[in-house]
């Protein structure tokens, strides 16, 4: 598996890098440790200038060796120029599988902003893209969020395929699509009552059938699975939410986007309002 991890000299790095330190990966994987600078013509002086790269590289090694020591095959990179585009570019140019970014940065090397620079990684990136929020944890917890869509189940396939400590407990949680009229429904469900019991009916099926399918792939971990499925009372993303903060999970894993409906799994609705908003690590998985 192939990390990039793109910090900046805010308070968040070194809780980044511990948290890619102590997370178990799949053998072989190897980490690119990058930050980005700011364009020479925001430096006052050549000199100034030399001594801004010479401290950006000696903070990415520091960062890589750490890594190292933790039994990582790690290396860093110093980049210049406007953050989005180098952390896009980087990740496209070297194969990432992954993109690992904080939630928030300053006005220094690079600023990795919600609102800004991560939104603009989690639409553009090929890779799956997951903003590290790391709390103290004994047993590891992951929310996995899915609607039965393909891109749901390869966030389900991410999860199966990495090693977890034994303690690690999984949630597979999905949210029933409202029954809403559409110019697609010939009969509209404020008009029938029994037909809207039928659609009803169909939505809580789809949804069981969603967390069925995502248990099985995940089932082949041997990890401690339990399964949620919720009625909605407001944002598919505001009960996403909810039920992370509720359960404690330390990450949400979901897909990049879903199925049609009301509660899509898209970005820049759904998934993205739960890794901007969360208050734990999200990773939205792009392999579909």
């Amino acid at each position: 598996m192939r990390l990039l991890v793109a910090i900046d000299t805010s308070a968040s790095w070194k809780a980044i890098i511990d948290e890619v330190a102590r997370r178990s990966w799949p053998c072989g994987s190897t980490v690119r440790v990058l930050t980005v600078l700011e364009p020479h013509h925001i430096w006052d002086s050549a000199a100034n200038g030399k001594l801004t790269r010479e401290a950006a590289e000696s903070f990415v090694d520091h960062s890589a060796d750490y890594l190292c020591c933790a039994g990582l095959d790690a290396c860093s990179l110093v980049r210049q120029g406007d953050a989005k585009t180098v952390v896009l570019d980087e990740a496209e140019q070297s194969g990432a599988d992954l993109l690992i970014l904080g939630p928030h940065g300053h006005s220094g090397l690079t600023r990795f902003l919600v609102g800004s620079v991560a939104r603009k990684l989690l639409r553009s990136a090929h890779c799956s893209v997951e903003i590290v929020r790391p709390k103290p944890i004994s047993d590891y917890r992951v929310l996995l969020a899915t609607d039965g869509s393909p891109c749901s189940l390869a966030a389900a396939g991410a999860i199966a395929q990495r090693p977890w400590p034994s303690t690690t407990e999984i949630e597979i949680l999905t949210v029933v699509e409202p029954v809403v009229p559409s110019r697609h429904n010939p009969y509209p469900p404020y008009f029938d009552e029994e037909c809207m019991e039928v659609l009803r009916a169909d939505a809580m099926r789809s949804a069981q059938q969603a967390v069925g399918e995502a248990e099985k792939i995940v089932s082949g971990t041997g990890l401690k699975t339990l399964e949620s499925i919720l009625v909605p009372v407001g944002l598919p993303q505001r009960l996403i939410l909810e039920e992370a903060e509720r359960w404690d999970a330390d990450l949400i894993m979901m897909g990049s986007h879903g199925r049609h409906g009301i509660p899509r799994l898209l970005i820049g609705s759904v998934s993205e309002a739960v890794a901007l908003h969360a208050e734990c690590s999200v990773e939205v998985v792009r392999s579909c």
